[in-house]
């Protein structure tokens, strides 16, 4: 879910090789000329939510999203709407994957 949520947004995945995908977490890469880390902080300040840094020669470039453990569809949902309005909010470029209005509330909620 989390990597075809990137191809709909329009955001490059850090696994090239479909058969390397790892199935604990997806690293997606943010375009040249924006900051993964940046991003980041806007996301875990207005959203409460944590994404994981890229590392070493990655690192600005990716961000992380989890999808491990005790966490089922409708938290990956919820964390990808939350990287969704992280997008819209840290001015990245990237294609809307179908959230109602602003902060995914309905629109004049």
């Amino acid at each position: 879910m989390t990597r075809a949520a990137a191809k709909v947004w329009g955001l490059e995945t850090q696994c090239i090789d479909p058969a390397a995908h790892s199935p604990a977490l997806t690293g997606v890469r943010v375009p040249d000329g924006f900051d993964a880390d940046a991003f980041r902080k806007v996301v875990l300040e207005n959203f409460d939510m944590s994404q994981g840094t890229g590392l070493n020669k990655v690192k600005g470039k990716v961000f992380r999203t989890g999808h491990i453990g005790h966490f089922n569809d409708l938290m990956l949902m919820g964390t990808l709407a939350g990287v969704e309005m992280g997008l819209d909010l840290a001015k990245i470029p990237h294609r809307s994957a179908g959230r109602a209005g602003s902060h995914g509330r309905p629109e004049g909620a």
